[in-house]
């Protein structure tokens, strides 16, 4: 029994975490995350940032999360017929892709900003969703 404990004790302190703790990072484009906020995670422009982009230098997700998604809300702040933007429905439980071209649709008449915003919110809720539950 104390031969268990300290083998227990070397992985917390090794920071090993038992099998039923870790988090299994899927960065496939049939991922949980790239399923919910892509609408074709095979399509080139997202397959080509979903397989270039992980936890790990050089491209990590922290450029997306935060100036993906920064940028993309300038592009829908710069449209008077935004909607509903101060809580975004993209950004409630249970949202997906569907709620960003929804969005998109309904308030970026111009067809290049509308595809703008689109890809860089699908980059920036990816790479979020990715951050945690990769926890990078």
């Amino acid at each position: 029994m104390a031969k268990k404990l300290l083998k227990e004790r070397f992985k917390q302190l090794a920071g090993i975490k038992p099998l039923y703790e870790q988090v299994i990072c899927d960065t496939s484009t049939s991922s949980a995350c790239a399923i919910k906020w892509f609408q074709n995670p095979n399509a080139t422009w997202a397959s080509n940032y979903i397989n270039t982009h992980s936890c790990n230098p050089p491209r990590t997700y922290n450029y997306a999360a935060h100036q993906l998604y920064n940028q993309a809300l300038q592009i829908l702040q710069n449209n008077p017929q935004t909607i509903n933007f101060p809580s975004m429905t993209f950004n409630a439980v249970g949202s997906g892709w569907h709620d960003i071209w929804g969005v998109a649709n309904q308030s970026i008449p111009n067809q290049q900003q509308r595809q703008q915003f689109i890809m860089k919110m699908a980059k920036a809720k990816y790479a979020q969703c990715q951050k945690a539950i990769c926890n990078c």
